[in-house]
């Protein structure tokens, strides 16, 4: 798969108590974003937040979040209000896709996303210093990153193509 002759948008959402987003905006002749949107907020904002981020002159739209799945771990690291909420924020995810076309909507488990993601990957993708300190920020970088090159056909940061892409004028 290639990259469209068309922009995309590309926004990874770690979601919980306070939600990571990246929004990565890829136009045909680049495979680096100029000005990702990086936000770690609160629940409460998040979507707002995620719906500000969504521009209105791009045809194609990935939105990708780790699902949630309660079970032993999220029980023991957050409350059931936490949980709720997180929920219904993922809910809230799947009704902002089904309610706007132009969106594909991915879920990627932690467990694939988290060691593919490396430190390496987000500096090779500009990112790194970005998402420095933001622990759930950084999350949304790689969730974003993965949907990126995973399904939007997106040069991996660290492939050959990439590097190939970046240097082509």
């Amino acid at each position: 798969m290639t990259i469209s002759v068309e922009d995309i948008v590309v926004i990874g959402v770690d979601p919980g108590p306070r939600p990571g987003i990246v929004g990565l905006r890829y136009s045909p002749q680049r495979v680096r974003t100029a000005a990702p949107a990086i936000i770690q907020c609160t629940i409460n904002v998040a979507l707002a937040c995620i719906q500000a981020i969504i521009p209105g002159d791009v045809k194609r739209i990935y939105l990708s979040y780790e699902p949630f799945v309660m079970g032993a771990r999220s029980a023991k690291v957050s409350t059931p209000a936490a949980s709720g909420a997180t929920a219904r924020f993922c809910g809230a995810l799947q009704t902002l896709a089904y309610s706007d076309n132009r969106i594909v909507l991915r879920h990627h488990q932690a467990s694939a996303v988290k060691p593919w993601g490396s430190e390496e990957r987000l500096e090779r993708a500009g990112l790194h210093m970005m998402v420095k300190g933001m622990i759930h920020a950084r999350d949304g970088a790689k969730q974003a990153l993965y949907c990126a090159s995973h399904d939007a056909g997106v040069p991996d940061p660290l492939s050959k193509r990439h590097k190939l892409a970046e240097a082509a004028p």
